[in-house]
């Protein structure tokens, strides 16, 4: 939360009479919980909660809650300085609930041990709770901030306090009257879990964005002839940046979320100069200044498409990738024992892309070390060997096939086999 924008947010509702972190709080086991759970105030704004429970999810939350009442619109922070380390899905975060039953309406926010930044509702009174955004990878401490706007629930996240990321919201029916507050479930009903929190603030009314966001900080990175690597940070807001504009040239090519901070420009022509700068905007539409401007070529056409190149899963032998620019063809080495099921192995000469894309390739030869030698065209999700993909081979002696694996780990399915060898892979 840009400080700034904090201090004339507080300094209003102050004169209206409210203290926000000063009230009283309360705090009470939620649900079937195993071992009744507490809460120990270190200060003011700072608090030690331990609670059992299964979780939060399903049809019924089962959690240590430590709340106050809130009638209409507003707004709670607190920086999750510590999570239960009971079990990999124990959690602490930020919870709206419409009732102390355990089966209430709510929206919540929620830093878990091993797997990361959580946003979950729960819509109907007994209704299923739905996932609308897991960050993987983020741990405690992390500061989080969850609104209450009319029946719109929006979450932020910030590891300092300054640069909020827009996370999502979420549309949750509730009564006029909810309660707000810190919700902890050690994810083991048998164990209670303590979490620690601190910089509590609850402030009740409606929030009011006062700035426009602070731009980013733009930085170039890896280009092609076709391609230019953008990557940016440093922007902030009041109250939580929520989308960026690239453009290029003055004229905006992406709009991209706010959890996101690179981009790579495709579709490019060879040695031409291009401007980069990219905004910054917030859930209220509020625009920032365009960033500091960055100037990128791309090279020459004889440079080759591909940026990189990398040993995809287990192989036994190292392979590699080169460009002959006097015949604009690649090369490529590979081991591995092959591309299929639940995880591949091969050599992968690859670009980065954003969206819909095509390649287009000319499979020249294929050296027999195996009648099931391959070569040919990818996309993949990621340079993990068990990633999903779609793929479009040609192989020594088993003419051309059209994979894919669907869901991440799973097994690779094989939808058309031809005897033939003209190549084109697309998505869109």
């Amino acid at each position: 939360m840009n400080l700034k924008g904090l201090c004339r947010i507080f300094v209003a509702w102050l004169a209206a009479g409210v203290i926000a972190h000063g009230q009283t709080w309360t705090a009470q086991g939620v649900g079937s919980v195993g071992v009744a759970g507490s809460s120990t105030a270190l200060s003011a704004d700072a608090f030690s909660v331990a609670g059992s429970g299964a979780d939060i999810t399903g049809s019924a939350d089962a959690f240590e809650f430590v709340y106050q009442a809130l009638t209409g619109d507003g707004m709670v922070v607190a920086r999750v300085a510590s999570v239960p380390t009971v079990d990999p899905s124990s959690k602490a975060g930020l919870m709206i609930r419409e009732s102390l039953n355990a089966n209430a309406r709510n929206a919540t926010v929620v830093v878990s041990r091993d797997n990361g930044i959580e946003f979950s509702v729960r819509k109907t009174t007994g209704g299923t709770t739905s996932a609308n955004l897991i960050l993987p990878g983020r741990t405690a401490p992390q500061w989080l901030k969850l609104i209450r706007s009319g029946t719109n629930c929006s979450v932020y996240a910030s590891t300092d306090n300054v640069t909020w990321e827009f996370l999502g919201s979420d549309s949750v029916p509730m009564a006029g009257t909810v309660y707000v507050g810190l919700a902890v479930t050690s994810h083991k009903n048998t164990a209670l879990g303590t979490a620690g929190f601190d910089k509590v603030l609850f402030v009740p009314g409606a929030m009011t964005d006062v700035s426009a966001p602070v731009p980013p900080t733009l930085v170039g990175g890896a280009r092609s002839n076709a391609s230019v690597a953008l990557s940016w940070s440093g922007a902030s807001d009041d109250v939580g940046i929520s989308s960026y504009i690239v453009e290029r040239n003055g004229i905006a090519v992406a709009t991209l979320p706010g959890t996101t901070f690179s981009y790579i420009d495709n579709g490019l022509a060879a040695s031409t100069q291009y401007v980069y700068t990219v905004k910054a905007s917030d859930a209220s539409g509020k625009m920032s200044v365009a960033s500091n401007g960055v100037s990128a070529a791309t090279d020459a056409s004889d440079a080759g498409n591909l940026t990189a190149s990398l040993d995809i899963g287990t192989v036994g032998q190292a392979g590699s990738t080169s460009f002959n620019s006097a015949s604009s063809s690649y090369t490529l080495q590979g081991a591995g024992a092959d591309i299929g099921g639940t995880a591949d192995a091969f050599q992968f000469g690859y670009q980065q892309c954003n969206g819909d894309t095509q390649i287009v390739v000319r499979v020249a030869s294929i050296q027999n070390t195996n009648s099931w030698a391959k070569a040919g065209a990818m996309i993949r999700e990621s340079l993990n060997a068990n990633a999903t993909e779609a793929s479009i081979l040609v192989s020594y002696s088993g003419g051309v096939v059209f994979q894919s694996r669907t869901a991440t780990g799973g097994a690779t399915s094989t939808t058309a086999t031809y005897a033939y060898a003209s190549i084109l892979a697309k998505r869109e």
